[in-house]
């Protein structure tokens, strides 16, 4: 599978995921989706009874609230980010992606790291464990 980073001044760069990983479906492909269902939607609206058209309508929010909050979950994090969210220094987690990299998800783009959010979460609930 594979997940793409862009930054802002640059195109889109393709990163690798570790298999190891949850999947999850990119919102794009969804979205043309929705917008697809919509038009369709609309042209069964003028010959089905008003009914139909309700469960239609009610299934097609239910798969945009379901896109929303996917795009909401974040599968790939700079260091950065992860910094802020475990109260870690920047120094540590660039060790931590050159030493445990694989286990991390960890990514080098354009010299700024990057970490597979599950990957990540599940070596630090290990590294917890072991401290303890």
């Amino acid at each position: 599978m594979r997940h793409t980073l862009s930054s802002p001044a640059s195109a889109a760069t393709p990163v690798d995921r570790p298999a190891t990983t949850s999947r999850t479906l990119t919102a794009a492909p969804l979205r043309a989706l929705e917008q697809r269902w919509q038009e369709d939607l609309k042209r069964l609206v003028q010959w089905t009874d008003p009914a139909t058209a309700a469960v239609l309508s009610r299934a097609l929010g239910e798969l945009r609230e379901a896109l929303e909050q996917g795009e909401r979950q974040e599968t790939v994090l700079s260091i950065k980010e992860i910094g802020r969210r475990y109260d870690m220094a920047t120094s540590t987690l660039t060790w931590i992606c050159r030493r445990h990299g694989t286990e991390v998800g960890a990514r080098k783009v354009r010299g700024e790291w990057y970490c597979d959010r599950a990957a990540f979460e599940a070596f630090h609930q290990r590294s917890a464990r072991g401290a303890a």
